[in-house]
């Protein structure tokens, strides 16, 4: 995994609001939705270094498929075409239901991910970003070798889940909300730090552990801890 600091990020922005694609997240599988999403980019990414683009994310409950979801919607600042390639990646996904949607303000949304520099950048934390460089698999193999060292003491071990915002609206787009599902692609280490940032645990005490009690690596990516217990 590749880090660099927030001032090192050179988001895209718009001062107007941005078309979204709009997808129902009762109506795809939220792994395969990331998966889609970070394979298409990374192609963009790879084929074009000198591309900057950033995707903006909002979710909230909608009536936009004429009965109630939760929606996600994405919005792109930069080419057009990203937009229409984020809207065929996901519709590839079997039962997707996604739309053309409304526009969103990035004043109101957070940045899903970002690409420059030829690679695919998300938030770690309120100051550092990181690209991917290793793939799941070789990421199974160093946990799976390393991660005896790393175990954490019985006693910091938490099971949690993460608290979801409350919203009653039912309508359009009206207010913020944070993502419900820790990403695939997230690390150990950040996810970590979250849960314990947003139950004002002490650094440190908090553990994601395997079916075996024992704690991953810090670098190993949540998708290798959902495995773990399938």
């Amino acid at each position: 995994m590749l880090e660099r600091p927030s001032s090192d990020i050179h988001l895209v922005k718009s001062a107007s609001p941005i078309p979204t694609v709009e997808v129902d997240l009762d109506s795809v599988d939220a792994e395969d939705l990331i998966s889609a999403m970070t394979r298409y980019l990374t192609s963009v990414a790879s084929a074009n270094e000198t591309m900057r683009v950033t995707v903006y994310a909002y979710q909230t409950p909608s009536v936009n498929f004429h009965e109630p979801t939760n929606s996600l919607f994405f919005g792109v600042a930069g080419p057009k075409s990203i937009l229409h390639g984020i809207n065929e990646a996901i519709g590839s996904l079997h039962d997707a239901r996604l739309r053309f949607s409304d526009y969103i303000s990035i004043a109101q949304s957070i940045v899903d991910c970002h690409v420059e520099d030829g690679k695919v950048w998300r938030p770690l934390d309120a100051v550092t970003w990181y690209a991917d460089l290793l793939s799941e698999s070789s990421d199974d193999e160093h946990s799976e070798s390393d991660e005896d060292g790393d175990a954490e003491d019985d006693r910091h071990i938490v099971c949690t889940g993460q608290p979801e915002d409350e919203d009653e609206n039912t309508g359009r787009i009206e207010s913020p909300a944070r993502f419900r599902i820790a990403r695939s692609d997230a690390s150990i280490r950040s996810i970590r730090q979250k849960i314990e940032e947003v139950f004002g645990l002490p650094e440190g005490s908090v553990a994601l552990c395997g079916p075996d009690g024992k704690a991953l690596r810090s670098d190993a990516k949540i998708g290798t801890l959902r495995r773990r217990w399938e």
